[in-house]
């Protein structure tokens, strides 16, 4: 049994280690408000991070 679980760990983390840096490319942030109101603010705030 426990071979069986170390063996389905292994099959489950593969996928894992095979993927890419997450994001690759920048992430856009779209606010459907015009700006100046408090979406704009929080959206302009958290921006850099």
């Amino acid at each position: 049994m426990p071979t069986r679980r170390a063996a389905l760990a292994l099959g489950l983390a593969a996928p894992a280690l095979a993927q890419t840096a997450w994001p690759d490319r920048p992430i856009r942030i779209v606010i459907p408000f015009p700006p100046g109101g408090s979406n704009d603010t929080v959206a302009r705030i958290i921006q850099p991070r």
